[in-house]
């Protein structure tokens, strides 16, 4: 059996990546709740009601912490995932305060949440997802979650259409497949971690 010390992995830095993984797999499991929940939510009551972009920012957060530890995981592996990891930070902040324009009606910030917060957050997902390839660390599955987030988002919402309607705001069936998307995430960090206790057995 090959314990830590003899692989050369500092036990202070074992600790960090385990609380890493805990915290991500964790903020991936609660994104997925929240999001299919606001989904699920929006097809039982298919009607524009705009109160729902209250709770947005909660999924929505919970989402950035995910990366966020995807990101501490993998940040010394790969430039472009660095440059990804960039790119989340601005388009999240620009999307977050595009909700909060939206919701107290200031115009200069609501044009950030549509069309400028998500198509740098789309490419940000991009960039980020690649990122994750390059870099090698978590499963696949992981890269392909973050990169599809938005177009499964899409695509779940198109396929809804007979039973949810879709509005200009104030409707999330869409969201489930952003739920569906998270939850790659989780299955991701989990595969991870034990691949990783696995390695010291």
């Amino acid at each position: 059996m090959l314990s830590r010390a003899t692989l050369g992995v500092a036990p202070h830095r074992a600790t960090n990546e385990a609380s890493i993984i805990t915290i991500g797999f964790w903020s991936s499991v609660a994104g997925t709740i929240t999001w299919s929940g606001m989904g699920v939510e929006s097809i039982l009551r298919p009607i524009q009601d705009n109160r729902r972009e209250m709770f947005w920012p909660l999924p929505f957060v919970c989402t950035v912490v995910a990366f966020g530890c995807i990101h501490l995981l993998q940040r010394n592996r790969s430039r472009l995932e660095r440059v990804g990891w960039f790119a989340i930070t601005v388009g999240s902040a620009l999307m977050l305060l595009g909700n909060i324009g939206l919701q107290l009606n200031i115009r200069s910030l609501g044009f950030l949440d549509a069309p400028l917060g998500p198509m740098i957050f789309l490419f940000a997902l991009l960039l980020f997802g690649v990122g994750i390839f390059a870099a090698g660390v978590l499963p696949k599955i992981a890269g392909w979650a973050v990169i599809l987030l938005e177009p499964m988002s899409i695509g779940t919402a198109f396929m809804l259409l007979p039973i949810a309607p879709m509005f200009p705001r104030g409707a999330y069936s869409g969201n489930i497949g952003k739920g569906i998307a998270l939850g790659m995430i989780a299955f991701a960090f989990r595969a991870f971690s034990s691949r990783e206790r696995s390695a010291f057995e």
